[in-house]
């Protein structure tokens, strides 16, 4: 029982944006701001699966998202399942923040202007030198 209600504070810990699928499994569609970073977030998703012996069910990956899959073998969700997911979820938030936030703050208009306005400057001085 007690076993039961771990995996309830894991699944409740993993979030809403992991759905269940059944009482076997568990489904995540994860966005990126590219396709090249969609195609190495499977990657890392390989990675994991393969450090940890425990494999997602399906992958697919649809342009610029990516939708995992994790089903039990057994009739319910255990323990390690959940921990693929938490992994899973781990590594999508940790780069996929890092990079919104990169491009939220350095490619915001006021910035690129600001750029802009910088190496017209720059150019002015090297004509009037």
């Amino acid at each position: 029982m007690e076993n039961n209600t771990e995996q309830q504070k894991m699944l409740a810990e993993l979030g809403e944006k992991w759905e269940r699928v059944g009482e076997g499994g568990l489904k995540r569609t994860f966005s990126f701001s590219s396709f090249k970073n969609a195609v190495e977030f499977v990657v890392r998703v390989a990675d994991i699966a393969e450090e940890e012996k425990e494999y997602p069910q399906d992958i697919h990956l649809r342009y610029k998202k990516v939708v995992v899959e994790i089903f039990s073998r057994g009739e319910e969700l255990d323990i390690k399942e959940i921990q693929l997911a938490e992994q899973i979820e781990f590594a999508y938030g940790w780069k996929e923040k890092v990079e919104r936030a990169i491009v939220t703050k350095f490619f915001t208009l006021p910035v690129i202007a600001t750029g802009f306005l910088i190496l017209l400057l720059i150019a002015l001085l090297k004509h009037l030198l």
